[in-house]
């Protein structure tokens, strides 16, 4: 990887982003996984112009964001919000807490503070990487009215840079 120019490239981003600050566990793993999905990369040249926008996003997010970004499918639904204003699903405004609330409500998450969990949130809507939906699902049987956070076009590219396969 470190002998084609582009995988040079992305590895001396990983790097700077290693060192802008102490290492943090979390951001150690993250991109250890991202890094040992990369090598599996047919072609970094093709792959480079995605993978540079990855990093400047993981850059930009928290460990914290990062690993509640690993663990998506894990989220739980989000209640207590009551009335809200929504456009094509989209809930407006922000009701980061009550999701984080309902996020420490289940035992994946219990661990988090609410506060941190709501920065998580926070910043994972602010990189676009999620937000805040509200829809019907159906099972054939009956419909259910469900308020979620949920993964962007964007989020999903993301994780699964991420997650280790």
């Amino acid at each position: 990887m470190i002998t084609d120019p582009y995988g040079l490239a992305l590895y001396s981003k990983i790097i700077n982003i290693l060192s802008d600050s102490p290492t943090d566990g979390d951001i150690l793993e993250i991109l250890s996984d991202y890094l040992n999905n990369l090598t599996k990369e047919e072609s970094l040249q093709k792959a480079f112009s995605r993978n540079k926008t990855i990093l400047s996003l993981i850059d930009k997010s928290s460990p914290q964001a990062l690993m509640l970004l690993r663990r998506a499918n894990e989220w739980p639904e989000v209640t207590g919000i009551g009335a809200f204003m929504s456009s094509g699903g989209h809930i407006q405004g922000d009701y980061s807490r009550y999701t984080a609330s309902s996020f420490i409500s289940v035992q994946q998450f219990s661990s988090i503070s609410i506060d941190d969990m709501q920065m998580a949130i926070v910043d994972l809507e602010k990189n676009g990487l999620a937000n805040l939906v509200s829809g019907t699902i159906s099972n054939g049987l009956s419909e259910k009215h469900v308020t979620l956070e949920q993964l962007t076009d964007l989020g999903k590219i993301v994780r699964e840079a991420i997650i280790k396969k």
